[in-house]
């Protein structure tokens, strides 16, 4: 960091990341060294027995010195990589030169190789034994290997908008910030922004390549490409540096955990701390929630109890849940059963399979489903739904079409409109939608994607829901739905609520960012949100993404460790248990946590050239990247939060605000919390410590 500028270009690669590539290069060609040393000395004589044999050994000779250069060079690039910190890239400034020797040595050694290849494969003397010829040839094929993986790695991280012509470095003013700070930031013009723009579709569309036969999909690639080029054009980091990044945000969210119970900054004031819907009397201070499960410190829950909340209703419980979230699962159909049910799960499903529905025609209840009508057996399968009980099912997925079923439940006198989540490309085309749009009646913002996708299934929902309540009248409509689901839900809740004033929705990890804040507060009222653990999804939106943005430049600013030392502890904290911690900035905060002691207590100690000091990092944050005022959106709903205590399998569970929700929180657990069967687990264990 920052990246590798050559021939006026940046590069997707930054200064500190040739370290282990040109050992791995160092390697491999001397091994090559070796073997075309051995059999040019072991043969000698008989390489000048012909008139033009001298040609074969001078094209040894010379590959050899090549050899021995690019050795060299990769060394060195070691050596010099190795230097600084993150952000100091002055340290390394001497990697330019041997860059560009590199690249001539580059052409110069294709060239040879070529020349080499016409002698030995064209031009042979018949007095050399045809076993040399192919050893030769066999050191030949090798070192067109090496070029061609070369050649290859050279074009991964060419950057087609890395011109710095339509990129150049931002000025920050009068800033008091070193070179190598100013550096870290870049201004885009129009030109280099469309270019951006234009990479980044094409990639998206190599990415979803299996989706180009969706329709409308142009709008949703732009708006990603939108997306993407808004977080990282005025700014120059590299896939290793985010990599970096995300290793330094984790540590710093861990002290901030021990020291205050909580990973967000706010705790402190008690802008965004976890509360009970409860009289404070009845949950003790000592088991208030944070993330991870340990509890914040007292001024913080107690402020968390003074925090107003309308009373949660009867029907808002988890064992309501549990028995509700088999139906949001069995949405996701034949697909997710089976990837959890290998050994059994055609089994399990054989019953509900009707064989060539696609010739005699598939049940009357049922469209968009397969052959075989897989997805309609998995339902029946997972929710004990009878067949004339399935009122209504369409499988067919698409942009801003997300397959849901409607059925009756007659244990609990219900009619379920049941959405299902995200599990193919045009679900994450819809997810990538995230534009705020005014919902239908003009009141408060939604999510364009879950707005279009709820309004989708709006348009159909009139003969299925009144056939339903024609039978029963007195059943109560209730809603769910899991991850994608759960906000469609929650929307078509909202669209469905003037209609069906008792209505339920039960939403089980909705994304974040999904309604305006006076909108997401009316559906306190009929809509009980799941939430477990660290669930990157459930954080996820325009403020949460920009403050993540932020929070990630910041460790790179302040951190004064090199990026290759950082790596290597976050790889030994994830294969060998170690807890390798960068340098602490704030020393009040250290002496809090307490002193260290070992290899951890030499990593914490100061460095004699420190990153950003915490004064000037602000200031530099703001004239480098300007703060955008995004409109505050928010999950629907009540939310319950699980937390899982630390080392242990039982989950605590805590009325939340949204507010609680505002900062993303790098864990292992940020990806995995949000799966179905986690959420199953985190209730289930939550009902049967209940029920003991």
């Amino acid at each position: 960091m920052p990246s590798i500028v050559l021939f006026r270009r940046r590069w997707i690669i930054a200064d500190d990341d040739l370290y282990l590539p040109p050992v791995l290069e160092a390697i491999c060609r001397l091994g090559w060294l070796v073997a075309s040393g051995l059999l040019l000395w072991e043969h000698r004589p008989l390489w000048l027995c012909g008139d033009s044999d001298w040609l074969a050994f001078a094209y040894q000779v010379g590959a050899q010195v090549f050899c021995l250069l690019v050795i060299g060079s990769d060394l060195a690039l070691t050596a010099i990589t190795s230097r600084g910190a993150v952000v100091a890239s002055s340290t390394r400034r001497a990697q330019t030169p041997i860059l560009y020797a590199r690249s001539f040595m580059l052409f110069a050694e294709i060239v040879w190789h070529a020349l080499g290849t016409a002698k030995v494969f064209f031009y042979r003397d018949a007095c050399v034994p045809l076993d040399l010829w192919k050893s030769l040839e066999t050191l030949l094929i090798v070192a067109w290997c090496f070029l061609v993986i070369l050649v290859l790695c050279v074009y991964a991280t060419y950057d087609p908008a890395g011109s710095l012509k339509h990129n150049p470095f931002k000025d920050l003013g009068d800033l008091e910030a070193s070179r190598d700070v100013k550096r870290f930031f870049l201004t885009t013009s129009e030109k280099g922004g469309r270019r951006r723009r234009l990479l980044w579709s094409a990639r998206l569309r190599r990415f979803f390549c299996c989706a180009s036969d969706l329709e409308d999909t142009k709008e949703a690639y732009q708006h990603m490409a939108e997306h993407a080029c808004m977080f990282f054009e005025d700014v120059d980091v590299t896939p290793s540096d985010m990599l970096s990044a995300l290793v330094l945000l984790r540590k710093k969210q861990r002290r901030q955990l021990a020291r205050m119970g909580s990973t967000s900054d706010e705790c402190r004031e008690g802008m965004a701390v976890p509360y009970c819907a409860t009289p404070p009397s009845s949950a003790p201070v000592d088991r208030a929630p944070c993330s991870n499960g340990v509890p914040p410190n007292a001024p913080a829950a107690e402020a968390a109890a003074t925090v107003s909340e309308p009373s949660a209703h009867a029907w808002m419980n988890p064992e309501q849940a549990l028995y509700y979230l088999k139906f949001a699962w069995g949405s996701y159909g034949w697909p997710a059963y089976m990837a959890s049910h290998v050994c059994t799960g055609l089994c399990d499903l054989w019953a509900g399979i009707r064989c060539c529905s696609c010739l005699r025609g598939s049940s009357g209840n049922v469209s968009g489903d397969n052959c075989l009508e897989c997805h309609a057996a998995t339902v029946k399968h997972l929710t004990q739904v009878r067949p004339e009980d399935l009122i209504c099912s369409s499988f067919a997925n698409g942009l801003f079409r997300v397959p849901y079923y409607v059925a009756l439940d007659h244990r609990t006198s219900a009619v379920l409109v049941v959405a299902r989540g995200t599990l193919s490309v045009a679900d994450t085309l819809t997810d990538s939608m995230t534009s705020p749009v005014e919902m239908p009646d003009g009141v408060g913002l939604c999510h364009q994607g879950v707005l279009q996708s709820a309004l989708q299934i709006l348009g159909q929902l009139d003969e299925p829901l009144a056939q339903a309540l024609t039978r029963h009248p007195s059943y109560t409509v209730v809603l769910t739905g899991h991850s994608l689901g759960a906000a469609v839900a929650s929307v078509l809740a909202i669209l469905l609520k003037p209609k069906f004033p008792t209505l339920r929705c039960y939403a089980f990890s909705p994304p974040g960012g999904i309604l305006s804040v006076e909108r997401a507060r009316e559906t306190r009222d009929f809509v009980m949100t799941i939430v477990v653990g660290d669930d990157m999804v459930c954080r996820l939106g325009y403020r949460q993404v920009d403050r993540f943005k932020r929070d990630v430049i910041s460790c790179l600013l302040q951190c004064d460790m090199n990026k290759n030392v950082l790596n290597r502890h976050g790889l030994e904290a994830l294969f060998c248990g170690r807890r390798l911690t960068p340098p602490l900035k704030n020393k009040e905060a250290f002496e809090k946590i307490g002193a260290p002691t070992g290899k951890l207590a030499e990593c914490l100690r100061p460095r004699e050239k420190p990153g950003v000091e915490p004064a000037s990092l602000e200031l530099i944050l703001e004239r480098g990247i300007p703060r955008t005022e995004w409109p505050e959106m928010h999950m629907p709903g009540k939310i319950l939060h699980f937390l899982r205590e630390r080392k242990r399998t039982e989950y605590q569970m805590f009325w939340t605000s949204p507010e609680y929700f505002d900062h993303i929180v790098v864990s292992p657990r940020c990806l995995k919390d949000h799966m179905p069967d986690v959420v199953y687990d985190a209730l289930r264990s939550v009902c049967t410590v209940t029920a003991l």
